[in-house]
């Protein structure tokens, strides 16, 4: 059995560190979109997939949107190996303008296809903070769903957007802890 190599920080990741922080940036997921793979068994799915090399460690969850599109949610490192897997297969494109929350019933179907993701059976912690993240999202933060969980293969999510996001996010979970802590204590 090999041992694994410390780490090595720099001067900045050792400040970070003493701040009480991690120096390492979590995986961020994406959300995917394919036309013209049929509805199948998701589990031939996984294997083309790894047939093609892509290790299912980095796809979250694969799901159907309607019979001939379906949806993958991937590290966002590998979005880029898994469309080029994806477009080696006969009749199956990249849809990267697809909206999966244009409506609110659009939304909650979306929410339906990543609950397992949420669940604490899912094991890639990674995957399941950004389903518990699609579960709680609401309908007039359309344009930050967008920029944060689609994979858009021309531009980068802005880091002030992305901030701004978080701190969007962080705000709800703390006045949704009050309100949890009223109701459990009064």
């Amino acid at each position: 059995m090999s041992k694994k190599m410390p780490v090595k920080l720099n001067d900045e990741q050792i400040g970070i560190i003493l701040d009480g922080k991690s120096p390492f940036k979590p995986s961020e997921y994406k959300f995917v979109y394919f036309d013209g793979f049929k509805r199948n068994r998701v589990v031939w799915v996984k294997q083309i997939l790894a047939k093609h090399s892509v290790n299912m460690r980095n796809v979250g969850n694969i799901a159907w949107v309607n019979d001939s599109r379906i949806e993958l949610c991937v590290n966002s490192k590998e979005v880029e190996k898994v469309t080029e897997a994806m477009k080696l297969m006969k009749g199956v494109t990249l849809n990267s303008t697809y909206s999966p929350i244009n409506t609110p019933s659009e939304l909650e179907a979306v929410r339906k296809r990543v609950a397992w993701m949420a669940s604490n059976e899912n094991k890639n912690k990674p995957a399941q903070r950004m389903g518990r993240m699609v579960c709680k999202w609401k309908k007039e933060d359309k344009e930050y769903f967008i920029n944060y969980f689609l994979c858009s293969q021309d531009e980068e999510v802005p880091t002030s957007s992305l901030a701004l996001l978080i701190n969007k996010l962080r705000r709800r979970r703390q006045v949704h802890n009050k309100n949890w802590r009223r109701t459990t204590t009064g």
